[in-house]
């Protein structure tokens, strides 16, 4: 009875072709994959998203559309199939490196998510007078902050005036407040995050597909 290999790359690196040529084939057939994989992903995304636009976490900003939409989704399931190569060197074991890898990369996601706001400045909108409003900004911004600010320049939370007064169109003297501001994103800023959120990716996964290399170099000197 012929039994099958416990680990067939083991038998995959006996053959004629050196372990470089075979990590960088099976790398190369992946990422190949996994891109166009999210190119058809994205396709089918952009025509069930068309009559939802602008609603409701189908903006821009949203996650998911904001993925999706962009290049990161490219970058991400790159820097996947970079990590794999490398957990796959270390790990040793499918399931395994399945479950590390889907971590690893799930937290570079999560991590860079909460940060891509913070890549580039935000834009302030000011009001004279507390009974004039909070200040709107472009209907397709993304708001990340609002509140008081007073003469001086400083901020307050938005809240300040009510705790004090009980409205937020009279606030106490004491205070010193001049008016409301609101920080925002325009969606002008979305292709430069994508840009910058991708280019840091792409680094991730070029340092993960090298430091692949160099495990598989040292193992078989």
């Amino acid at each position: 009875m012929i039994r099958r290999a416990r680990h067939p790359f083991r038998l995959a690196l006996t053959q004629s072709t050196t372990p470089r040529a075979w990590l960088a084939s099976k790398t190369t057939v992946t990422a190949v994959a996994a891109v166009a994989g999210s190119a058809a992903l994205a396709g089918v995304y952009r025509l069930g998203r068309a009559p939802l636009e602008g609603t409701y976490r189908f903006s821009w900003a949203d996650r998911g559309p904001y993925e999706v939409l962009g290049t990161v989704l490219v970058a991400y399931c790159l820097l996947g199939v970079a990590v794999g190569a490398l957990v796959g060197q270390l790990v040793r074991r499918t399931l395994a490196a399945m479950a590390v890898t889907g971590l690893v990369t799930g937290l570079v996601m999560a991590l860079l998510g909460a940060l891509r706001w913070s890549l580039l400045p935000v834009r302030t909108l000011t009001t004279s007078g507390v009974g004039n409003g909070v200040p709107m900004p472009p209907g397709d911004s993304l708001m990340m902050d609002t509140g008081l600010v007073t003469a001086s320049g400083g901020r307050l939370p938005e809240w300040t005036c009510f705790a004090r007064s009980g409205s937020l169109r009279a606030c106490p003297e004491d205070l010193n407040v001049a008016g409301w501001y609101v920080d925002y994103h325009p969606a002008a800023h979305y292709w430069p995050t994508q840009s910058i959120e991708t280019a840091v990716v792409l680094a991730l996964a070029a340092l993960a597909l090298w430091a692949a290399f160099a495990v598989l170099r040292a193992r078989h000197r």
